[in-house]
């Protein structure tokens, strides 16, 4: 019986073993990078967004929902395996990134990169799939090294080492001020929130949806 008991600690060790993981999928990547295998490095480093990802929709799943219920912990089994909701949860850090930085080139910048990158999520995941495999495309057999370069890879490196820093950071305070965020979190006024949003939810409204909405 006490195997099946569910407390946050037990979410906070999937927490951190998923954020392990990811450190060692980043240091994998750097290994294949330096040895100029761009594929396979460009695969290892969409895992370790993936996997950061996982962290993040770790805690934010314990944070917004009752975590001891069984039909919400079903509900999070079923994301905490989709390759895209993990790959959206990742991308959220650009977005906490950006409410805590003071330059404001910087949070137009982070702003821009999530915007593209959820445009791009199906794209992102097929180049992660192109690393490995031998592709056909209009009737033309094409390796792996014909699709991906060291320019695309240095992209996603750059992505991949940011949210993995920015999740370390993030979430080891989240965890140690878990209790206090938790009750802060319904208290949360979303409505006031929609009524004046945040300056860097109207920079990404204006680049995903092409909308300029003027603050109140």
């Amino acid at each position: 019986m006490q195997k099946n008991i569910v407390n946050k600690e037990k979410y906070f060790d999937g927490i951190l073993k998923s954020l392990s993981n990811a450190t060692d999928l980043f240091d994998d990547a750097e290994i294949l990078f330096k040895l100029k295998r761009y594929p396979r490095a460009y695969a290892l480093y969409q895992y370790t967004i993936e996997e950061v990802g996982k962290a993040s929709l770790i805690y934010n799943f314990i944070l917004h929902k009752k975590y001891e219920d069984q039909n919400e912990q079903k509900e999070f089994k079923k994301q905490f395996r989709d390759h895209k909701t993990k790959t959206e949860n990742a991308i959220g850090l650009d977005i906490m990134l950006a409410f805590a930085v003071p330059d404001k080139k910087t949070k137009t910048a982070l702003m821009f990169q999530v915007a593209e990158h959820e445009k791009n999520i199906k794209k992102i995941n097929n180049l992660k799939n192109s690393s490995f495999y031998t592709d056909l495309r209009n009737v033309k057999f094409i390796l792996p090294n014909e699709i991906i370069d060291e320019k695309i890879t240095t992209e996603i490196q750059f992505v991949a080492q940011t949210r993995l820093n920015v999740a370390k950071s993030f979430l080891k305070m989240g965890m140690e001020h878990f209790d206090k965020l938790k009750q802060s979190a319904k208290n949360i006024d979303y409505q006031k929130m929609i009524d004046n949003p945040p300056e860097e939810i109207l920079e990404l409204i204006k680049f995903k949806f092409g909308l300029d909405i003027k603050k109140k």
